[in-house]
């Protein structure tokens, strides 16, 4: 059963049902969906709007060229555009209501070496836009039902256990790199290297069980119930979060998951 948006406000409502009758009228836009809080429910009447544009490939390039085109059509929408990228993402205002837009193909590329495992988002872009969305048009070719049916209920398995393995990788790497830079007195640094190793051991946890996330730093909660039907994920959090944990502690803490993590899939099994 396909999930319905939650409108806070009947000007998100409006906002979204005008934004989408525009998109839907172009040829090559085979799916809209709403992402993030409004299709989650954990919205509130100062939530922006997130939507994802899903087109045909060979137009990308055209929409990128059609700027003004787009941007005259919001100003009669009563918009303003306050930001845009390349013709694949725009931030708009309707009044106080901010609405982030993006563009894809929904051909999201899974690559499998450290590093890129982060910086593609395959799970983040999967998981937000085939799986946790709330479609608001769908084009009568079924392309949409027909990509997300390739990723549930997960990817391929021998390519998730690459991109496991290369995510541990990067895991230890940050970890190393925090306690370095904390030895040095580069607290910031090592704060800022820290939080990445966290964001690292939440996509491993997501890998290991195979399901797909919202986020690797918001939402933890409301993802361990809904998502993961797990605690552990929390559990890891609260160690991380503790305000009197010195770095090292919080990093020996990451430290502690990742090998009850890999004991897990050593065994074959998964963390309760």
């Amino acid at each position: 059963m396909q999930k319905r948006p939650h409108y806070p406000t009947p000007e998100h409502r409006r906002i979204v049902e005008t934004l989408t009758a525009y998109y839907s009228k172009w040829r090559s836009v085979y799916a809209v969906v709403v992402v993030g809080s409004l299709a989650t429910g954990m919205c509130d009447a100062d939530s922006d709007i997130d939507m994802t544009v899903l087109t045909d490939g060979f137009d990308l390039k055209k929409y990128a060229l059609s700027n003004e085109i787009r941007f005259r059509a919001y100003e009669k929408m009563g918009a303003s555009v306050d930001w845009e990228y390349r013709g694949i993402e725009e931030f708009l205002y309707f009044g106080n209501i901010r609405v982030d837009v993006n563009f894809s193909t929904g051909n999201f590329r899974a690559f499998e070496k450290p590093f890129d495992t982060r910086r593609d988002e395959f799970e983040l872009s999967v998981g937000n836009v085939f799986i946790h969305s709330a479609p608001v048009y769908m084009r009568g070719d079924n392309k949409f039902e027909a990509l997300r049916e390739k990723l549930v209920p997960y990817y391929d398995e021998k390519l998730a256990e690459r991109r496991l393995k290369s995510v541990v990788s990067e895991l230890e790497f940050r970890l190393s790199r925090t306690l370095t830079q904390s030895r040095k007195g580069n607290q910031l640094e090592a704060e800022r290297q820290l939080i990445m190793a966290w964001e690292d051991y939440v996509q491993a946890f997501f890998i290991f069980n195979k399901k797909y996330p919202l986020s690797y730093s918001k939402w933890i909660e409301y993802q361990s119930d809904a998502i993961l039907n797990s605690h552990e994920l929390i559990s890891a959090y609260t160690d991380f979060m503790r305000p009197d944990a010195a770095i090292s502690e919080r990093c020996a803490a990451i430290r502690l998951r990742l090998r009850t993590l890999n004991s897990e899939q050593s065994r074959g099994g998964q963390p309760d």
